[in-house]
C-alpha cells in the first residue's frame, strides 16, 4: 500500500499505532495524518511492515505493546 492507498484507509480507522524502533507512537488519524503518512511509509514509499488492521485500529510495525492492545 502506498501513501493515497493509506490516506484513503485512514478515513475507515479511528486509532493508528506506528511501531519505530522502540517508539510506540499512538496517533488519531482524524488530526494526525501527516505524522502517520510520514512515519508509517517506508524509503520505498509503501506501508512499512508488517501492518495489520484490526477493526478500527491499525498497528504499523511491530512491538509487543502494540499486538497486546488485540488482546
Amino acid at each position: 500500500m502506498d501513501s493515497h492507498g493509506l490516506a484513503q484507509s485512514l478515513k475507515d480507522v479511528r486509532r493508528v499505532l506506528v511501531c519505530k524502533g522502540k517508539k510506540l507512537l499512538d496517533l488519531d488519524p482524524s488530526g494526525d495524518e501527516e505524522k502517520i503518512l510520514s512515519t508509517a511509509i517506508g524509503r520505498s514509499g509503501n506501508l512499512r511492515a508488517p501492518s495489520l488492521r484490526h477493526g478500527d485500529l491499525l498497528i504499523v510495525g511491530f512491538s509487543e505493546e502494540a499486538y497486546g492492545e488485540l488482546a
